[in-house]
């Protein structure tokens, strides 16, 4: 396993199950931008502290990778894509149209915040993320962090729209 970025968590686990704990037995190369991230609930073969971008980049300068693989790069792009149409919910909040409606309407740059519960999937999950947008959020569960988090981000960037999902119920 080639985990680029990500934070090893319930949700990305489903619920610690996918792998074994501490020490997975699949083959896990985990590279992260936070050196406090390598081996935090897995150890790895090997930890890559680099970002994203920096990791690719180095990855890319020993040259192209053979094959063509723009077609299998559209067919995920086109599912990914299609992930984001979701079905009217049964609910009288119709959370795939609010996030729906926030993907048209919200800029660039916005900052989205949410504290810990059932009810952060929908901003970490069904928003699209660009280069200048970002996400708030805990990583351990911290109830109620939403609120101050968005107050704390529209300090320190007045000029930015901030929006905050808050709340189980």
């Amino acid at each position: 396993i080639l985990a680029i970025n990500a934070r090893f968590g319930e949700n990305s686990t489903d619920g610690y199950s996918a792998l074994s704990v501490p020490e997975p037995s699949q083959r896990l190369i985990h590279v992260h931008a936070s050196e406090q991230e390598l081996g935090k609930v897995y150890q790895p073969e090997l930890g890559v502290q680099a970002g994203p971008n920096a990791f690719i980049t180095a990855l890319n300068a020993g040259g192209p990778v053979p094959g063509d693989w723009s077609g299998w790069r559209a067919e995920a792009r086109a599912a990914w894509e299609s992930a984001f149409e979701l079905p009217d919910q049964p609910s009288p909040v119709d959370m795939g149209r609010v996030t729906a409606h926030l993907r048209d309407v919200l800029p660039d740059d916005a900052i989205i915040t949410n504290g810990a519960g059932n009810f952060a999937i929908w901003s970490g999950r069904f928003l699209k993320y660009g280069p200048e947008m970002r996400l708030l959020a805990p990583q351990s569960g911290a109830m109620g962090y939403g609120i101050p988090a968005a107050i704390a981000a529209k300090v320190v960037h007045p000029d930015r729209r901030v929006v905050c999902f808050a709340g189980d119920g």
